[in-house]
């Protein structure tokens, strides 16, 4: 017979500038649901779970994906929102209602996440927005725990090690939770765990049997993949932004060509110094990210490569490991998404760093 499956609603909470964090949770629901043995998860999003109707817009969000969810995921970086009409902004009448409905039930737990990836603000708006994530993440410390993150793939990998305990514990009651503290360091694997078996009875008592974890799929790499690009497509344009600031002189022109490659210029005085194409390449027989220098005409080849990190597989999850073709690293180094990031800007503004050498030898 078929087993009864435990539904989880996840609520997620969050203004419209952190899509690819909701994307992640939506992964990691799957993934949650493959690993938790009778449970099914499901994240409640405004903008797929939601139709047009007449009446005050965050009202309609409660009365048509219902209060009645398991758990509420919060995420902000640097976009607050705008006032319903009981609130600043939806977000935060979306914790007002869950935070009301746990101090009087303790019910449903409530994990919120806030973005640290550098962000330099160039309008009176968004200054205004800014601080006022600021001001509600002050008012959340004062209450409880937050958690904190900067790429995607870091986001994930915490949210998932906190969901997997908040849904033993709190919904299914099964085991205590190891940490809850989702701002702690989490280093939990980005693979999820295989079954665990019970204790199998015998004429010896109950044998324990191992816990083993499941190898990566190719969807688990290709998704590692995707995140691990959107990282560094979000680092060259925080880079970026940094640059500018630094120095006047400087500047850098990011070109999206897909959701799968983009281009990016460096200047000095206006003047082009390095050229780089980013892309997720399959050339290989696998999927990796490739890194290629372009020629002063700013042209590139679409048979050949520079660098690239490559998906490699540790007792930890999944990570990138470094080709080696650049002279400054080692053959199957690890990193994690952001490494790999700072790897390919630290190689695509190195002309800046030594003015006589060539932006193109």
């Amino acid at each position: 017979m078929p087993t009864q499956k435990t539904h989880v609603r996840i609520f997620a909470a969050s203004p419209g500038d952190v899509t690819a964090e909701r994307d992640a949770l939506d992964e990691v629901a799957a993934d949650l649901s493959h690993s938790l043995d009778g449970v099914h998860v499901e994240v409640l999003r405004w903008e797929r779970d939601t139709y047009p109707a007449m009446g005050r817009a965050q009202g309609l969000v409660f009365d048509q994906m219902g209060e009645d969810f398991d758990i509420l995921v919060g995420i902000m970086w640097k976009r607050f929102g705008s006032p319903t009409g009981e609130a600043e902004s939806g977000t935060e009448e979306e914790f007002d209602r869950a935070y009301a409905r746990w101090q009087q039930t303790g019910q449903p737990p409530i994990l919120f996440y806030f973005c640290e990836r550098p962000f330099f603000p160039r309008t009176d708006r968004e200054v205004e927005q800014f601080q006022k994530v600021q001001a509600f993440r002050q008012r959340l410390e004062g209450s409880g725990l937050i958690g904190t993150y900067e790429a995607v793939d870091d986001f994930k990998r915490k949210v998932r090690r906190a969901l997997d305990a908040t849904i033993r514990r709190d919904v299914l009651g099964k085991v205590p939770a190891q940490s809850t503290d989702a701002s702690a360091e989490q280093t939990a694997p980005t693979l999820p765990d295989a079954d665990t078996h019970e204790p199998v009875p015998s004429r010896f008592g109950d044998i324990p049997m191992p816990r083993r974890r499941a190898r990566a799929t190719d969807l688990d790499k290709h998704r590692f993949v995707r995140d691990g690009f959107s990282t560094i497509v979000s680092y060259f344009e925080d880079a970026g932004d940094r640059l500018r600031q630094s120095d006047p002189a400087l500047d850098v022109d990011l070109e999206t060509e897909s959701s799968r490659a983009f281009r990016a210029t460096v200047f000095e005085n206006g003047q082009a110094r390095s050229r780089c194409r980013i892309w997720i390449s399959d050339s290989m027989g696998a999927e990796q990210i490739a890194y290629l220098e372009g020629g002063r005409g700013g042209g590139f080849s679409n048979n050949s490569m520079n660098d690239y990190v490559n998906v490699a597989e540790t007792d930890g999850g999944l990570a990138f490991a470094l080709s080696g073709m650049d002279f400054s690293t080692q053959p199957g180094q690890v990193v994690d998404a952001e490494g790999a990031a700072r790897h390919f800007w630290t190689r695509f503004t190195r002309p800046l760093d030594d003015a006589s050498r060539s932006p193109w030898g």
